[in-house]
Protein backbone atom coordinates (compact mmCIF):
# COMPACT_ATOMS: atom_id res chain seq x y z
CA UNK A 1 0.00 0.00 0.00
CA UNK A 2 1.71 3.40 -1.12
CA UNK A 3 1.61 6.29 1.44
CA UNK A 4 -0.10 8.30 -0.88
CA UNK A 5 -3.31 6.18 -0.48
CA UNK A 6 -3.52 6.30 3.19
CA UNK A 7 -4.00 8.93 5.87
CA UNK A 8 -0.72 10.21 7.43
CA UNK A 9 -0.17 8.43 10.85
CA UNK A 10 -2.98 6.75 10.59
CA UNK A 11 -2.21 3.57 8.50
CA UNK A 12 -5.88 3.80 7.05
CA UNK A 13 -6.94 2.86 3.76
CA UNK A 14 -9.04 5.81 1.79
CA UNK A 15 -9.80 4.07 -0.34
CA UNK A 16 -11.68 1.17 1.92
CA UNK A 17 -13.40 5.02 3.32
CA UNK A 18 -15.03 5.52 -0.15
CA UNK A 19 -16.05 1.79 -0.37
CA UNK A 20 -17.95 2.46 2.44
CA UNK A 21 -19.79 5.12 1.63
CA UNK A 22 -20.07 5.64 -2.24
CA UNK A 23 -20.68 3.28 -4.85
CA UNK A 24 -18.22 0.81 -6.49
CA UNK A 25 -17.24 3.07 -9.43
CA UNK A 26 -17.76 6.12 -8.01
CA UNK A 27 -15.01 5.46 -5.28
CA UNK A 28 -12.75 3.78 -8.01
CA UNK A 29 -13.32 6.71 -9.82
CA UNK A 30 -12.40 8.78 -6.61
CA UNK A 31 -9.19 6.88 -5.89
CA UNK A 32 -7.54 7.39 -9.17
CA UNK A 33 -8.81 10.90 -10.12
CA UNK A 34 -5.53 13.20 -10.47
CA UNK A 35 -7.46 15.90 -9.31
CA UNK A 36 -6.91 17.73 -5.47
CA UNK A 37 -4.91 14.78 -3.31
CA UNK A 38 -7.07 11.91 -1.88
CA UNK A 39 -7.37 12.99 1.49
CA UNK A 40 -9.04 15.98 -0.36
CA UNK A 41 -11.25 14.09 -2.44
CA UNK A 42 -12.58 11.66 0.24
CA UNK A 43 -13.28 14.81 2.79
CA UNK A 44 -14.99 16.69 -0.16
CA UNK A 45 -16.84 13.34 -0.89
CA UNK A 46 -17.80 12.65 2.90
CA UNK A 47 -18.88 16.26 3.35
CA UNK A 48 -21.00 16.12 0.67
CA UNK A 49 -22.85 13.58 1.84
CA UNK A 50 -24.10 15.48 4.93
CA UNK A 51 -21.59 14.35 6.77
CA UNK A 52 -20.42 16.70 9.85
CA UNK A 53 -17.12 17.43 10.81
CA UNK A 54 -16.33 14.75 13.23
CA UNK A 55 -18.05 11.93 11.43
CA UNK A 56 -15.70 12.76 8.49
CA UNK A 57 -12.74 13.02 11.29
CA UNK A 58 -13.86 9.63 12.49
CA UNK A 59 -14.08 8.11 9.40
CA UNK A 60 -10.44 9.09 7.92
CA UNK A 61 -9.12 8.83 11.05
CA UNK A 62 -7.99 12.39 11.61
CA UNK A 63 -8.60 15.28 13.54
CA UNK A 64 -11.73 17.86 13.01
CA UNK A 65 -8.73 20.06 12.94
CA UNK A 66 -6.79 18.48 10.14
CA UNK A 67 -10.00 18.84 8.20
CA UNK A 68 -10.11 22.52 9.02
CA UNK A 69 -7.26 22.76 7.45
CA UNK A 70 -7.77 20.84 4.66
CA UNK A 71 -11.43 22.12 3.67
CA UNK A 72 -9.44 25.80 3.93
CA UNK A 73 -6.10 24.54 1.87
CA UNK A 74 -9.12 23.28 -0.70
CA UNK A 75 -11.04 25.84 -1.10
CA UNK A 76 -7.54 28.67 -1.48
CA UNK A 77 -6.22 26.12 -4.38
CA UNK A 78 -10.38 26.59 -5.71
CA UNK A 79 -10.16 29.99 -4.99
CA UNK A 80 -14.04 30.00 -3.49
CA UNK A 81 -14.85 30.71 0.00
CA UNK A 82 -13.99 28.17 2.50
CA UNK A 83 -17.50 27.17 3.23
CA UNK A 84 -18.16 23.74 2.82
CA UNK A 85 -20.95 23.83 -0.06
CA UNK A 86 -18.79 26.29 -2.07
CA UNK A 87 -15.74 23.58 -1.66
CA UNK A 88 -18.05 21.05 -2.88
CA UNK A 89 -19.85 22.86 -5.68
CA UNK A 90 -16.32 23.98 -7.39
CA UNK A 91 -15.00 20.34 -6.97
CA UNK A 92 -17.86 19.26 -8.64
CA UNK A 93 -17.40 22.13 -11.94
CA UNK A 94 -13.94 20.47 -12.30
CA UNK A 95 -13.98 18.28 -15.37
CA UNK A 96 -11.03 15.69 -13.44
CA UNK A 97 -13.38 15.43 -10.36
CA UNK A 98 -15.91 12.76 -10.69
CA UNK A 99 -18.94 13.41 -10.23
CA UNK A 100 -21.53 11.04 -8.42
CA UNK A 101 -23.85 9.19 -10.62
CA UNK A 102 -26.77 10.36 -11.53
CA UNK A 103 -29.90 9.87 -10.27
CA UNK A 104 -32.70 8.09 -12.27
CA UNK A 105 -35.77 10.52 -11.14
CA UNK A 106 -36.45 13.51 -12.22
CA UNK A 107 -35.19 16.90 -11.15
CA UNK A 108 -37.60 18.87 -8.68
CA UNK A 109 -39.37 21.90 -9.95
CA UNK A 110 -37.96 24.52 -7.85
CA UNK A 111 -39.99 27.96 -7.25
CA UNK A 112 -37.61 31.09 -8.05
CA UNK A 113 -36.52 31.59 -4.27
CA UNK A 114 -35.68 28.42 -4.16
CA UNK A 115 -33.54 27.95 -6.70
CA UNK A 116 -31.86 31.61 -5.95
CA UNK A 117 -31.24 29.64 -2.42
CA UNK A 118 -29.72 26.78 -4.01
CA UNK A 119 -27.67 29.51 -5.44
CA UNK A 120 -26.49 31.00 -2.96
CA UNK A 121 -25.60 28.23 -0.72
CA UNK A 122 -23.14 26.74 -4.19
CA UNK A 123 -21.35 30.43 -3.95
CA UNK A 124 -21.16 29.30 -0.08
CA UNK A 125 -23.72 32.44 0.77
CA UNK A 126 -24.38 32.36 5.21
CA UNK A 127 -27.69 32.37 5.40
CA UNK A 128 -28.23 35.61 7.35
CA UNK A 129 -26.46 37.38 4.29
CA UNK A 130 -28.76 35.63 2.39
CA UNK A 131 -31.49 37.17 4.04
CA UNK A 132 -30.24 40.27 4.23
CA UNK A 133 -29.85 40.25 0.23
CA UNK A 134 -33.12 38.79 -0.37
CA UNK A 135 -35.07 40.85 1.97
CA UNK A 136 -36.66 38.06 3.41
CA UNK A 137 -37.06 36.95 7.10
CA UNK A 138 -34.39 34.26 8.42
CA UNK A 139 -37.56 32.49 9.83
CA UNK A 140 -38.68 32.37 6.01
CA UNK A 141 -35.31 31.22 4.56
CA UNK A 142 -35.24 28.59 7.10
CA UNK A 143 -38.66 27.25 5.99
CA UNK A 144 -37.18 27.63 2.18
CA UNK A 145 -34.49 25.68 3.42
CA UNK A 146 -36.31 22.59 4.95
CA UNK A 147 -38.27 22.91 1.86
CA UNK A 148 -35.35 22.72 -0.88
CA UNK A 149 -33.92 19.49 1.26
CA UNK A 150 -37.05 17.91 0.84
CA UNK A 151 -37.13 18.50 -2.70
CA UNK A 152 -34.14 17.08 -3.33
CA UNK A 153 -33.46 14.52 -0.56
CA UNK A 154 -30.79 15.78 1.11
CA UNK A 155 -29.87 15.73 4.57
CA UNK A 156 -27.87 19.15 4.78
CA UNK A 157 -26.51 22.67 3.05
CA UNK A 158 -23.63 21.05 1.92
CA UNK A 159 -25.84 17.41 0.63
CA UNK A 160 -28.16 19.89 -0.94
CA UNK A 161 -25.73 20.67 -3.58
CA UNK A 162 -24.44 17.18 -4.38
CA UNK A 163 -28.01 16.08 -4.62
CA UNK A 164 -28.36 18.75 -6.92
CA UNK A 165 -26.05 17.59 -9.28
CA UNK A 166 -27.24 14.46 -8.77
CA UNK A 167 -30.40 15.70 -10.25
CA UNK A 168 -29.03 17.62 -13.10
CA UNK A 169 -30.02 21.05 -11.69
CA UNK A 170 -26.30 21.75 -12.31
CA UNK A 171 -24.44 20.37 -14.60
CA UNK A 172 -20.70 21.55 -16.02
CA UNK A 173 -22.02 23.43 -18.73
CA UNK A 174 -24.87 25.15 -17.12
CA UNK A 175 -23.28 28.51 -17.11
CA UNK A 176 -25.17 29.99 -14.17
CA UNK A 177 -23.34 27.16 -12.59
CA UNK A 178 -19.84 27.92 -14.08
CA UNK A 179 -20.27 32.19 -13.73
CA UNK A 180 -20.69 31.07 -9.39
CA UNK A 181 -17.11 30.33 -9.64
CA UNK A 182 -13.55 31.08 -11.70
CA UNK A 183 -11.74 28.46 -13.84
CA UNK A 184 -8.85 27.30 -12.26
CA UNK A 185 -6.74 24.47 -12.35
CA UNK A 186 -6.45 23.51 -8.23
CA UNK A 187 -3.41 21.40 -9.18
CA UNK A 188 -1.37 24.79 -9.60
CA UNK A 189 -0.78 26.59 -6.34
CA UNK A 190 -1.92 29.98 -5.51
CA UNK A 191 0.20 32.42 -5.54
CA UNK A 192 -0.86 35.33 -2.89
CA UNK A 193 0.85 38.76 -4.62
CA UNK A 194 1.67 41.51 -1.88
CA UNK A 195 -0.89 43.82 -1.14
CA UNK A 196 0.34 47.66 -1.21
Amino acid sequence: MSASRTEPGTGLDLRHVLAQRVPAAEAEALASARFLTLDRRVLITLVALGDTHARVAAAMGTSPERLRYLLASSARRLRCPARRTAVVHTTYLHAPFPLPRRADEPPPRLRPLERRVLFAYARGTFQRQLAVDASIPLSTLYELDERLRAKVGARSRTHIIRRAWQLGLFTRSTRTARRLVPDVDPLIPVIRRPTA
